[in-house]
């Protein structure tokens, strides 16, 4: 009985038990000596030291190595390595910095191996967060894609011409919108089909910003200057009633039409559009324009400014989609929760440039911050009036006025975009940043009448904005200064924008208007850049054969130039591919020739 309690084995666990629990007790006393906040241990003395830092539009990264030391590493994961901060801190304890990181993302420690030091990534909330916001905002739209689709069939079945618009006095080649109408109804169903599908919202972006009166404005860039994606048809092979049409139009107007005469059919938010080339392509012998109502294109869910979504839901009520309720929560939300000011001017939109704003707060109220930088324009902001005190209240104003939520970590404040979600996919990485602008005369167009400068500087422009989206140039790119805190102090307190003009957004923000340029010539940029050096050569003197493209380079040749897809549809041999300006519009296309290429 008594060796059956207390055996051999029992009695060596009864003795690893004995010598073992006052071991776990020290362990576990050692660990309430040293506990732990944002994944840092308190007795960790290498976070102690005090640092002093000022900046703007530092990356993490780039702070973080500047932080470390010989005997401590810190890193960024790359979930939070690009975000740009602005500081202010003196002789602030290192920890300090690290836990206000942690709250302003949000994003926790993690030590690294070895104890060498300590890694910061992002929240995995913070991540599904703004991925989710993109993957309904770009649902939406698609959803729109359909719907502005279908408003454009109806279009060309409706029989009731559009009433405009009228031909300007002298201008024969456009036809009536009777005959418009007409030659509309007259297509088969597949080519209407083909045409609606024309219109690509993807190819459609916008600039969000503040104008000088604080209106907040958004500007649709995009679709409506070039004719990519278009549907090339020969005139030959449209029912007898739309080629009549066509033909007694031009007959009336002495337009003498070839027998390979194509049309070239488009859709953008203004409407159809559907062009009869002139000779050899250049200019149009005549035009059906067809414009079309489409409400969802001023819906507010399809840009990125969103500030009317929230109201025009409550107007939809329980008929809203769940799509656009859910972005309405994300427009409404805040990073944290600031009380409303009680003055309603103070939710007015301000439209200076926040960074400057921050840095006349922290100079004239001496307080230390840490807040996201984001490059996105704004007037100069540089006034000598001090902070009205109490100074938390000011704050609130400036906050609700620009958009960010602030709360205060012991003496530190926090700044945080409560459109991070949607402007972290705005932004140039800073390493790219700080490229472009020391290449920024390198980025400007050259002389319009100098095709090889024209292919070299479009190859430049696709290889260094290679892997840009469309989102960033229209904005982060297009905000990018080597100016980010206002160098132009305006001395005068009352009137903050006197000394403001639109040259002084120019001289501060070299890309401002390049942008749009750049965006009207992303894919050709793109299409050069692919090509040899002697491809390049070719396609300065108007040589570049068809045929030596690749499939892939052949597709976006052809999506480019509706010149092209005509050459290609009519199978004129040897085809040969120049640089030429677009018969429509500002910029450049490939203009198609029929010879022999040189070699």
């Amino acid at each position: 009985m008594w060796r059956s309690l207390y055996g051999p084995t029992s009695y060596l666990s009864f003795l690893a038990l004995f010598f073992l629990m006052p071991i776990a007790a020290r362990a576990q006393q050692g660990a309430a000596q040293n506990p732990i906040k944002d994944g840092l241990p308190l007795n960790d003395i290498r976070l102690d030291r005090k640092v002093d830092v000022e900046g703007v539009g530092i990356p993490i990264a780039q702070l973080l190595q500047k932080m470390s030391s010989n005997g401590l590493q810190l890193v960024a994961d790359k979930s939070c390595a690009e975000q740009k901060l602005q500081l202010r801190l003196h002789h602030c304890p290192l920890r300090s910095l690290m836990h206000a990181l942690a709250v302003l993302l949000p994003a926790h420690w993690e030590p690294l191996e070895n104890h060498s030091g300590y890694q910061l990534i992002l929240n995995a909330e913070a991540v599904t967060a703004e991925r989710r916001w993109w993957d309904i905002f770009l649902d939406v739209r698609r959803t729109a894609e359909q719907t502005i689709q279908a408003a454009f069939l109806t279009a060309m079945q409706t029989t009731t011409p559009h009433p405009g618009p009228q031909p300007p006095p002298g201008f024969k080649f456009l036809f009536s919108p009777k005959e418009t109408q007409q030659f509309l109804n007259a297509l088969p169903l597949d080519l209407q089909q083909r045409i609606a599908q024309t219109f690509q919202i993807e190819n459609i972006v916008d600039l969000y910003t503040l104008h000088s009166s604080g209106i907040l404005m958004n500007t649709i860039l995009g679709g409506t200057e070039s004719e990519p994606d278009s549907v090339v048809i020969p005139l030959a092979s449209l029912p007898l009633a739309a080629q009549n049409i066509v033909r007694i139009h031009q007959e009336q107007n002495g337009i003498s039409l070839p027998d390979n005469a194509v049309l070239v059919c488009h859709a953008d938010l203004t409407g159809i559009a559907i062009v009869i080339p002139g000779p050899n392509g250049a200019g149009s012998s005549g035009i059906f324009q067809r414009e079309v109502s489409i409400p969802p294109a001023t819906d507010h869910s399809l840009w990125l400014g969103q500030a009317g979504l929230p109201d025009e839901v409550k107007q939809l009520g329980g008929a809203a989609p769940a799509d656009l309720k859910e972005l309405a929560r994300y427009q409404e939300s805040r990073f944290w929760p600031n009380p409303k000011p009680s003055d309603p001017t103070a939710l007015r939109p301000l439209p200076f440039n926040r960074a400057d704003v921050l840095n006349w707060l922290g100079q004239r109220a001496d307080i230390e911050f840490i807040s996201d930088y984001y490059d996105k324009g704004g007037i100069p902001f540089h006034p000598q009036a001090p902070v009205k005190q109490p100074i938390d209240d000011s704050i609130n104003d400036i906050a609700w006025g620009l958009d960010f939520s602030w709360k205060k970590e012991g003496d530190i404040y926090l700044f945080r975009n409560n459109r991070w979600y949607r402007d972290d996919q705005l932004q140039v990485p800073e390493v790219l940043a700080q490229q472009l602008l020391a290449q920024q005369k390198d980025l400007l167009p050259p002389d319009a009448n100098d095709p090889k400068a024209t292919v070299e500087w479009l190859g430049r422009v696709g290889q260094l904005l290679a892997n840009l989206s469309p989102w960033q140039i229209a904005n982060g790119f297009r905000w990018l200064t080597k100016e980010r805190l206002s160098a132009n102090i305006n001395t005068d307190p009352v009137h903050p924008l006197a000394n403001f003009s639109l040259q002084t957004m120019l001289n501060r923000y070299p890309f401002c208007q390049l942008a749009d340029v750049v965006l009207g010539e992303r894919v050709l940029a793109q299409f050069v850049a692919a090509l040899t050096p002697e491809q390049k050569q070719q396609l300065v003197q108007g040589v570049l054969p068809f045929d030596s493209l690749s499939p892939a380079l052949r597709q976006v040749a052809t999506y480019l130039s509706p010149g092209v897809t005509a050459a290609v549809i009519l199978k004129q041999q040897p085809l040969l591919l120049g640089i030429a300006h677009r018969p429509f519009g500002a910029g450049y296309t490939l203009a198609a020739s029929v010879g022999i290429a040189s070699r």
